[in-house]
């Protein structure tokens, strides 16, 4: 590449960027607009549970719903009438007549419901059915659930606006509604995280920003670094909208990512640049950088992004959707750092006066990285004895580290999300749905009347669980069963028999029951009160300890086989949790063992694997391990940070090894090969930790958690890694693993074969 190359473009590589800018802008607007944190449709179609899910959706239908209510929300508010009959009589579309929502029950409709005929109830009996789903457990607060259309499903935003404004137009003010479900949920999660970033993330910029002049003092690089950085992660961004994706709770993680990436080789850049200002002048500088930076540049980057790839190996929909569009926007990031940046530097140059001027003769590097080397390269044994005690210690940690994706574990107590939520659980019930499916099939011999005996023994099993906040069958809405019955034959029961059958096709239309193959299907729909510390896995594992002694006793007293399927929100929240803790665990140690072997094969030195594994297995050891003694969780927004920040450790091991090898290849010997790696780099390491870390260090500052814990798990990962790269690193170089590498550089150097990375004289040596 000619010295004059960027000094003859840089107009056209300039006027290219700034012709794609408005089309980068608009797509990655176009990107965070976007919304699919359903937990339903992450995982795979083959797993049991997302089966179970859509077996349940053929039959029943839809289990979304939204609960509204608001204070002094009774049975006898005539409020609720009039937004039901708002709700479904109002229309999006005059032309078309489509309804805002698919149905509405009332808490005071289904009351009397219960009352009319031919089920005839008492007041009483009705209330303490209704109890805990549209009516409070106090028997006075009401609700209205709103089943959505499929529409409505998928602009969940919309729905919840129209109910709103439904809500306003009957005379209750917006901040007195109370709205509680799963699409409550993904809609809350989602503006939550969007708030939090377009906050937050013009905050982190604007540290960066000041962090970065502060390192070089020139607001021109400055500028171009962080420009640089913004712009590489605005176009990842827009790959995902060009593409036809849509952001997630996951997915929100992958700009950041790039933006790191991207910045931390821009960082080293700019160092490579100043230097060879204070070498040789402006004129052919971008030039000269580019000449010693891009092999380390495109080293890190095509490493990083094929151990990026890896995590398509997750089964979580989200997790491989960040695999790629992050493995993209790297590699695209290197065409910003070595065609973007260094014609930007060429059109707006630092002037040679006032830069670092070349240290005196036989000086290696500047008397702090001198000094500071010294002490590393004279306790090398003792360093990684203390290294490998710490990285043991926390090492056992990792076996307690969890996961959650718990929507309740997201946001502040005092967030207006969880506030209503709370409120609902405690005047009206559960609104996390968990649904039980009975399958008797059709050999199945107990009449209408022994079914409904059946389902009832099951749900008065599961409903003395103290999770469960109400359930529903087909004997709320059915005639009563009779008490201190014997299961014997007798003329009551023949009777009440014959009057259930002749109920159920109103349990059909009810969506209590359903046909398969000849086989029926019983419903029995659970709510669980998600802000009530549930521990969703045990609670699972509870109810399937409470149903199958009821079908087993079933079996023997009849010899009829009863199945159970559990399935909803929660087991797929579960099966969540898992894949995040699996996607975590595969993507790491895949990525790490893509990013050694390829090192390995390119520096043709299997030393290069092992520092280059120690010093990015440190970090994640040491803070998850401590992580997993504190007992705090990793949950979506944290679950994917060690795979950001190994970008930027292998970026800054690649730069300290290919200074310490040219070391070598020069002449000097392996204590001196390090001083002149720090000299070469550390500086930039430092500025890279300040401008990223402290950067992302601004999201800690948001009240949405998976946010909050990002930019502090970054931090803290970032900081353990600088450590580790400005005392570890230089000491396993300083020690056996550097010997056997020097080794094998005089050798080759020796022979006739060629060396990756030739010696060539070196700035500022």
């Amino acid at each position: 590449m000619s010295e004059s190359f960027y000094e003859r473009y840089r107009f056209p590589l300039l006027a290219a960027v700034m012709c794609l800018a408005p089309l980068i802008a608009w797509g990655a607007v176009q990107a965070m607009r976007t919304n699919a944190n359903d937990v339903r449709t992450w995982l795979p179609q083959g797993l049991p549970e997302t089966k179970d899910y859509a077996r349940f959706g053929r039959y029943f239908g839809t289990e979304e719903f939204v609960a509204v209510s608001w204070e002094g929300c009774t049975i006898d508010d005539p409020r609720l009438s009039q937004l039901a009959d708002r709700l479904t009589t109002d229309t999006t579309d005059q032309a078309s007549e489509t309804p805002l929502v698919a149905s509405v029950l009332t808490g005071p409709q289904a009351l009397n419901e219960l009352m009319a005929p031919p089920l005839n109830l008492a007041r009483d009996e009705a209330i303490a059915r209704l109890r805990g789903f549209a009516i409070g457990p106090d028997g006075r607060h009401a609700c209205a659930v709103v089943k959505p259309t499929e529409r409505d499903k998928q602009y969940p935003h919309a729905l919840l606006e129209s109910i709103y404004l439904a809500a306003q137009r009957c005379g209750v003010p917006r901040q007195e509604v109370r709205l509680g479900g799963p699409l409550v949920t993904s809609v809350a999660v989602d503006e939550a995280a969007n708030d939090s970033l377009n906050v937050l993330g013009l905050a982190s910029v604007a540290a960066a920003f000041v962090f970065s002049w502060f390192c070089f003092r020139s607001m021109r690089l400055t500028f171009l670094v962080i420009a640089v950085g913004v712009f590489a992660a605005a176009a990842a961004l827009a790959a995902v909208s060009f593409s036809g994706g849509e952001m997630n709770a996951v997915l929100v993680s992958m700009p950041p990512l790039v933006y790191v990436a991207t910045t931390s080789g821009a960082i080293h850049w700019a160092n490579y640049y100043r230097d060879a200002v204070a070498e040789g002048g402006p004129a052919g500088a971008p030039s000269r950088a580019v000449a010693h930076a891009r092999l380390p540049l495109a080293l890190a980057t095509g490493t990083t992004s094929l151990g990026l790839l890896s995590l398509c190996a997750s089964d979580l929909l989200p997790i491989r959707q960040f695999g790629i569009y992050s493995a993209l926007g790297v590699m695209m990031s290197l065409a910003w750092l070595l065609l973007v940046l260094p014609a930007g530097c060429a059109l707006w140059p630092l002037p040679s006066a006032g830069q670092i001027a070349p240290p005196a003769p036989g000086k290696i590097a500047a008397v702090n990285w001198w000094s500071w080397g010294e002490r590393i390269t004279r306790r090398t044994g003792l360093i990684t004895l203390a290294a490998v005690a710490a990285a043991g210690l926390c090492g056992f940690g990792l076996s307690h580290v969890k996961t959650s994706v718990t929507a309740e574990e997201f946001f502040a107590d005092e967030a207006e999300y969880p506030r209503n939520c709370r409120w609902l659980e405690e005047h009206l019930g559960g609104i996390v749905p968990i649904e039980l499916v009975l399958r008797m099939d059709s050999t199945c011999q107990l009449t209408m009347l022994e079914r409904m005996e059946l389902v009832d023994r099951v749900q008065q099993s599961v409903g003395a669980l103290d999770e469960v906040g109400a359930s529903i069958s087909a004997l709320t809405f059915g005639p009563a069963l009779l008490s201190g019955s014997d299961g014997g034959w007798s003329i009551r029961r023949s009777v009440l028999n014959l009057r259930l059958e002749r109920h159920r096709e109103h349990l059909r239309q009810g969506g209590f029951l359903a046909s398969e193959n000849g086989a029926e299907l019983w419903r029995i729909s659970v709510r669980t009160k998600s802000f009530h510390n549930v521990d969703q896995r045990y609670f699972i594992d509870q109810v399937r300890q409470r149903v199958q002694p009821v079908l087993d006793a079933q079996r023997e007293q009849t010899g009829d086989s009863v199945s159970v399927i559990v399935t909803g929100m929660a087991p797929l929240i579960e099966r969540s949790q898992q894949s995040l803790l699996e996607g975590l665990m595969i993507g790491l140690v895949t990525d790490l063992v893509l990013i050694v072997v390829a090192i390995v094969v390119l520096m043709r030195h299997g030393s290069v694997g092992l520092v280059l594994l120690a010093t990015s297995v440190f970090p994640t050891v040491v803070v998850l391990g401590l992580m997993g003694w504190m007992g705090i969780a990793l949950n979506i927004g944290s679950v994917l940070a060690p795979s950001v920040a190994l970008g930027v450790t292998v970026d800054d091991v690649m730069h300290f090894v290919l200074w310490f090898r040219r070391g070598l290849a020069q002449g000097l010997d392996r204590p001196q090969a390090v001083r002149l790696a720090y000299r070469g780099c550390a500086q930039a390491m430092y500025q890279s930790w300040g401008v990223i870390g402290v950067g992302l260090s601004i999201f800690a500052l948001s009240d949405f958690a998976p946010t909050r814990r990002f930019g502090l798990l970054m931090f803290s990962l970032l900081s353990v890694g600088l450590i580790v790269n400005l005392v570890l690193l230089p000491a396993l170089l300083a020690g056996p693993l550097g010997g056997w590498f020097a080794r094998s550089l005089a050798t080759s150097n020796g022979g006739q074969g060629r060396s990756l990375v030739e010696a060539r004289p070196q700035l500022l040596v």
